[in-house]
């Protein structure tokens, strides 16, 4: 700590005092330090004696993030990862044809668990747009927060059209929805297996917590955007597979759930739609979500 003096300034005379003894050696940080002052745009200057190197913090340091250098990392994201975003915007887009027309259609008129599932998932679509900004502006822990956040509405909207106590605890805000989680596990396995990995790794301080994540332009092959779009990938099939789930009538073909009587459905995707399960997810994928994605909880 000896090695490192910290300054903060207040008034400028103050800064131009410090600048001129401190800074004065070093004639390019001098010259950026009294830029910056003429600005009055200094937060804090670092002298780092054991680096030999001045550091100088300006004011709008988040407004240099968001306006500047994110549409950078934008760019990066954009030239690497385009063709993974397009296949994961097919899957997103037919999920939403589900959840809007059931908003927007008088078929479920007058019947709540269903009206108030597809606002749950109106939200839950919206989140998902937001995760993928985060990534493409350079965030790469924040993704997983927000995907958890979705599959807790997932799961919540399943609960309240299999649950029919369900909707009065949910409109007086009395609904546990870490029960929502459990009790939507037995219809789907996989949403308790996503809802756990987002909350242990991401909502939770865990290992990715400890790791320094600066906002800096992407390179190809980066393993932390590659396991978020695996993310992503497991978060809009879910999504999708919920609304065709809660919402049949207007499904034409069933990828995933096969009627098993006048009323019910049960989990069951023939050989291709499995295949192309493993091609979507990637086919060197054997972690237990995808395990799940070969096989339903119970009918329902």
């Amino acid at each position: 700590m000896n090695d490192i003096v910290y300054v903060t300034f207040t008034p400028r005379t103050q800064i131009k005092m410090t600048d001129n003894k401190a800074i004065g050696k070093e004639q390019d940080a001098s010259q950026k330090a009294q830029t910056m002052l003429k600005e009055d745009n200094v937060s804090r200057i670092v002298f780092d004696n054991s680096k030999k190197r001045t550091l100088i913090f300006s004011k709008d340091m988040l407004a240099n993030q968001m306006r500047r250098d994110t549409l950078k990392i934008q760019d990066s994201f954009d030239a690497h990862w385009d063709s993974e975003l397009t296949k994961i915007d097919e899957e997103y887009s037919k999920a939403c044809s589900l959840i809007y027309a059931a908003l927007t259609t008088d078929y479920y008129k007058g019947d709540s668990r269903f009206l108030r599932s597809a606002e749950l998932l109106s939200n839950a679509a919206n989140t998902f747009i937001a995760a993928i900004h985060l990534l493409r502006s350079g965030f790469v822990l924040q993704p997983g927060i927000l995907l958890r956040t979705i599959v807790e509405s997932v799961a919540t909207a399943v609960h309240l059209c299999t649950d029919e106590k369900a909707l009065e605890k949910y409109e007086t805000g009395k609904l546990d929805s870490g029960y929502a989680v459990k009790s939507a596990r037995t219809v789907f396995p996989l949403i308790a297996k996503l809802y756990g990995y987002y909350s242990n790794n991401f909502a939770h301080i865990g290992e990715l917590h400890k790791t320094f994540t600066g906002l800096t332009p992407y390179t190809e092959g980066d393993v932390r955007v590659n396991a978020n779009i695996s993310m992503l990938k497991y978060c809009v099939l879910v999504l999708y597979m919920t609304s065709e789930l809660l919402f049949p009538q207007f499904v034409v073909a069933h990828r995933y759930w096969k009627p098993l009587n006048p009323e019910g459905f049960h989990y069951a995707p023939d050989e291709d739609e499995l295949k192309w399960l493993a091609t979507f997810i990637g086919d060197d994928d054997e972690s237990e979500m995808a395990q799940s994605l070969q096989r339903g909880g119970e009918p329902t």
